[in-house]
């Protein structure tokens, strides 16, 4: 084997200077995993110790249970494929889809709760401040109210009977002159059990005790603006008032006109399109509206139908830098389950003459203390549970001025069918013959009916008083009238009532004119044109994109499967496709051809009616194509989002007393 020669004496070299070169391409093809800075120990066991050992799916679902969606946040949900479309999926389809939405579930959850967790530890940190600044002055305050150095001192029956009771045993007893009772008809409303329920604040019923804790010769003044003489007379019992001196007032305002209204539950744009179209137009110089509904979920309808239909022009934004929440909102709800700082913002806003919300969509929980300033229309979606709420709720306008105010009710189907409405607010919503003043005003029995609407123009009374109003009669009476010199009652009525009505009357002149039988159709044809109407509707689905189809088969395919049934249901009565056109609303005029040609199909009326009138259906073919032109063009404006949503909000309709908001807010 042939040696290598050795290698020659090299002299000794320094290394080069080390330029970093490889030391950053060494840590870029690096496989160590980046990580962020250390966690605290305690926390790291904690997620350690959950990845490593699953839960089981009981405290699974008990943890999710607990952390919720927050009321304003409505797409913090996870997506959820419609039924029918879930039926047409593949089973591998399924099965993934079933495992993504667990996935979201588990991760809304997740965030629910860090969101839950970020809220409550700002706000116990922001209250510890605050309390450890405010205790200082509040004891100081408590110090000083004992000392009798306040001239007035309010507080709520709760404060005054149990945390703060001992007040009365200090100094401030002897320099104590009077006790005032604001809404003293809260004695009997709030402080008094029922035969099913126990009372919503039971102090209310234990104000008396004040007796006994004062003075003797310590008067008691309690104040109501409606109390019938029930309510009177418990309240006399409850704070033990013996010879009193009653001083009655009219609650009459006679710069209130009431009407009442029949309306379609089904067509919420029709009814309350005229208040979006002011917001849309005057932003924060809209008229205020406030809008009592007796359920939360009419609450919820009108929310939703205001959003629909006024996007952007829902926020007043004057430099675009103020916030796309509640602050800017230019309408609002409030009910008992709204966040307090909502409320606060609501109360602040709506009560001043300009501030930015317009209009507030309540429930009871709005109807009674509050001082609206600058609002002259009230509307009720379904009557109060009473006529004493009413007339509570429809005082909050007419506070400012001379100007003629207008207090509306929405009657539809089934409003009055509740256990918790009165007997005389029946009467009252049924009512078409008697003065609704004199309704309202006859069960406080502080004043002559004659007195009440006396001095009061019929045409500025009510709707009832409009009718007979004879105000330009040259006759001298009003038995014989010949000069035909009727009043000008609509120059009276409010924007809202002339919109509402009208609105009624067209639809009620569509019904009359098409309720003529033309076909008479067999339970075979109907069950299948049933079918050949879904069938059309699945066949539009197929067409939709799969995004578009998560938010349901009706907004994807605009061609609901109410509109399906109501056709079924009105068949006999369409003779034409513009008598279709006319009593149903179609996305498009392509869904309005395509369901008359299947109508005509199903009932063998192709031959019949083309034959018949030739001339007529080539005509209305050519105009509707004109027309789906014309809508195609529309689709593509912004206002093509509303016609969506105009046809799918609907009003909530509950019979039962179920859902109802009473006053326990």
């Amino acid at each position: 084997m042939r040696k290598l020669p050795p290698l020659p004496n090299l002299p000794d070299q320094e290394d080069p200077p080390d330029t970093g070169s490889f030391h950053n391409l060494a840590v870029e093809f690096s496989v160590v995993e980046k990580t962020s800075p250390a966690l605290i120990l305690g926390l790291a066991e904690i997620v350690n110790s959950l990845l490593r050992d699953r839960l089981t799916k009981e405290k699974l679902s008990e943890v999710q249970s607990q952390y919720i969606r927050p009321e304003n946040c409505p797409n913090l949900v996870a997506p959820k494929v419609n039924k029918q479309i879930w039926q047409q999926m593949r089973q591998a389809t399924r099965n993934t889809d079933s495992a993504l939405q667990k996935t979201q579930g588990l991760l809304i959850s997740g965030l629910c709760a860090v969101l839950e967790y970020s809220f409550t530890s700002t706000t116990k940190r922001t209250n510890f401040r605050e309390r450890e600044g405010r205790q200082h002055n509040f004891s100081d305050q408590i110090r000083e109210i004992c000392e009798g150095k306040y001239k007035i001192v309010f507080g709520t029956p709760e404060a005054l009977l149990n945390n703060h009771r001992g007040i009365f045993r200090s100094p401030l007893k002897k320099h104590l002159k009077a006790v005032f009772i604001d809404e003293s008809h809260c004695i009997a409303k709030w402080g008094t059990n029922t035969k099913t329920e126990e009372a919503f604040r039971k102090d209310y019923g234990r104000l008396g005790e004040l007796r006994s804790l004062l003075n003797r010769n310590v008067p008691f003044i309690a104040l109501t603006a409606t109390a019938t003489p029930d309510v009177r007379a418990i309240i006399v019992k409850d704070l033990t008032m013996r010879d009193c001196v009653r001083i009655i007032s009219d609650p009459n305002k006679p710069n209130i006109r009431y009407a009442v209204i029949e309306t379609d539950p089904s067509d919420l744009y029709g009814t309350f399109g005229h208040i979006i179209d002011d917001i849309r137009k005057n932003n924060i110089k809209a008229s205020k509206v406030l809008i009592f509904c007796r359920k939360k979920e009419h609450v919820k309808d009108l929310y939703e139908l205001f959003s629909e239909h006024l996007g952007t022009h829902a926020y007043y934004r004057p430099s675009d830098q103020e916030p796309v929440d509640d602050r800017s909102r230019i309408f609002a709800m409030y009910h008992k389950k709204t966040h307090k700082l909502v409320k606060s913002t609501i109360e602040r806003e709506f009560c001043e003459e300009d501030g930015i919300v317009r209009v507030v969509f309540c429930t009871i929980a709005f109807g009674m203390g509050v001082n609206v300033k600058g609002a002259h229309l009230v509307i009720h979606v379904g009557p109060s549970g009473d006529l004493d709420d009413y007339l509570q709720e429809s005082g909050r306008i007419g506070r400012t001025g001379n100007q003629l105010n207008h207090a509306i009710l929405l009657r539809y189907k089934g409003c009055t069918r509740s256990k918790n409405i009165t007997k005389q607010m029946k009467n009252y919503v049924t009512n078409i013959s008697e003065c609704r003043r004199t309704l309202l005003l006859r069960p406080f029995s502080c004043t002559t009916e004659a007195s009440s609407t006396s001095s009061i123009a019929k045409h500025c009374c009510c709707d009832v008083c409009a009718e007979s109003c004879r105000c330009v009669c040259i006759c001298g009476t009003s038995v014989d009238c010949k000069c035909n010199n009727f009043c000008p009652k609509q120059q009276y009525q409010s924007i809202a009532e002339i919109a509402i009505r009208t609105v009624h009357a067209e639809k009620n002149s569509v019904n009359t004119t098409t309720k003529k039988i033309v076909n008479v159709v067999t339970d075979e044809q109907l069950t299948c044109l049933q079918d050949h109407l879904m069938a059309y509707r699945s066949e539009l689905a197929q067409n939709c994109c799969h995004e578009k189809l998560l938010t349901g088969l009706d907004y994807a395919t605009g061609y609901s499967s109410m509109l399906v049934n109501d056709i079924l249901k009105n068949i006999k009565y369409i003779e034409s496709l513009q008598s279709l056109k006319s009593q149903f609303f179609f996305y498009n005029d392509e869904h309005a051809v395509k369901t008359w040609e299947i109508i005509c199909d199903v009932l063998s009326l192709v031959t019949e009616q083309v034959t018949s009138s030739n001339e007529t259906s080539s005509i209305a073919v050519a105009g509707n194509n004109g027309d789906a032109s014309e809508s195609a063009s529309d689709c593509d404006s912004e206002d093509s989002n509303i016609s969506i949503a105009e046809r799918t909000v609907r009003l909530h309709i509950i019979s039962s007393s179920e859902g109802e908001e009473t006053c326990s807010d």
